[in-house]
């Protein structure tokens, strides 16, 4: 649960930062896709814990969330993507800071 409210932090905390327009011109919250990086953390941490026969499914999972929010006009290719790559390797970092305790 923790990972989920740092993510949360870290995902807001960009965006107010950024303030990216989103591509349907409601608002200025675009970067990063809050719904992609939840779905990628928890994507992350099934793999983690269930290994690759749950964890594949729940990447490609969280991709269509991605592709879901670009079709939507909510995000832009790239809010997704940066997003993605950057949520793996918190979570990858945080695994090997929490093994080596």
């Amino acid at each position: 649960m923790n990972a989920f409210l740092v993510n949360g932090i870290v995902t807001y905390s960009i965006k107010f930062a950024t303030m990216r327009s989103r591509p349907d011109g409601s608002n200025k919250r675009s970067y990063p896709s809050g719904h992609t990086s939840n779905s990628f953390l928890g994507a992350t941490i099934i793999q983690n814990i269930y290994g690759s026969d749950i964890g594949i499914p729940a990447y490609l999972l969280a991709s269509i969330t991605g592709m879901s929010r670009i079709n939507d006009k909510k995000h832009y290719l790239s809010d997704v993507i940066l997003v993605q790559h950057w949520v793996w390797g918190l979570v990858q970092h945080s695994i090997i800071y929490i093994n080596k305790k």
